[in-house]
């Protein structure tokens, strides 16, 4: 039986992956980057990366259930946290997230192919060794919100080993709230490293439950209290995991 799972979770992840270079082959260079140019065009540049996002997502007969008791001012701009646990974490917040969004992520990612023009265009890439690339982050991160784009920040950096159940948080997300004055969005997503764990041979389609824990007005943290700030969302999101782990609520 054992033999069998993991052979179907492997023509899973086959599946996974060809439809995700598919998807991306197609639409980044012949869709997203030529509207990712003009201003008056954004709107129709996040329908195209959400339509691309829910390909993907639903394509590899994944799902989401969201558990929340307040909603996104689709006026207002945010940084959005979430912990992190695969690629597909990146579909899920698109989709869930219905406004303008822009990712905070890992410079060497605008190296790829086809792909690595495109995320350097729409996104914010951050080279986490260069105190200059870092420091360029908020004044590029301040010019998205000023044109009403939310930010999505993961803030442990990375995805972790599979061993790690919360990875420790980078004060990167925090310190741009608290400095910029900006509200932050806090998601917590309950199941989606059984989904994509690592290794071939398991894993596979099912439901990810999504839980919107606060949205934090902007001024709750001063400046001065950035390490709290992050302990208090680090906080939440572990707690909210643990709950998921207990209940098994995935």
């Amino acid at each position: 039986m054992k033999i069998i799972s993991g052979a179907l979770s492997f023509l899973w992840r086959v599946w996974f992956v060809l439809i995700t270079i598919l998807f991306t082959l197609f639409f980044a260079p012949f869709v997203i980057f030529p509207l990712s140019f003009r201003e008056k065009d954004t709107k129709y540049l996040a329908q195209a990366l959400r339509l691309w996002a829910q390909l993907i997502f639903y394509g590899s007969g994944l799902s989401y259930r969201l558990h929340s008791h307040e909603k996104l001012d689709h006026n207002q701009a945010y940084i959005i946290v979430a912990n992190h646990t695969s690629l597909m974490d990146i579909m899920l917040m698109l989709i869930i997230v219905k406004q303008p969004l822009v990712f905070v992520g890992k410079a060497e990612l605008s190296k790829l192919p086809i792909f690595g023009p495109v995320y350097k265009r729409v996104n914010i890439p951050v080279d986490r060794q260069n105190a200059a690339s870092r420091a360029l982050v908020f004044r590029k991160v301040l010019e998205k919100i000023k044109q009403g784009k939310s930010v999505c920040i993961f803030p442990e950096g990375g995805v972790p080993n599979s061993q790690v159940f919360l990875d420790d948080f980078k004060d990167g997300p925090f310190a741009l709230s608290a400095i910029l004055k900006i509200p932050m969005v806090v998601f917590s997503f309950c199941g989606m490293k059984e989904r994509l764990p690592y290794g071939y041979f398991t894993g596979g389609p099912g439901r990810v439950e999504v839980f919107l824990s606060e949205i934090i007005p902007a001024g709750k943290f001063e400046k001065r209290e950035i390490p709290k700030y992050k302990e208090y969302v680090y906080q939440q999101i572990y707690q909210q995991l643990k709950i998921c782990e207990e209940n098994k609520n995935f």
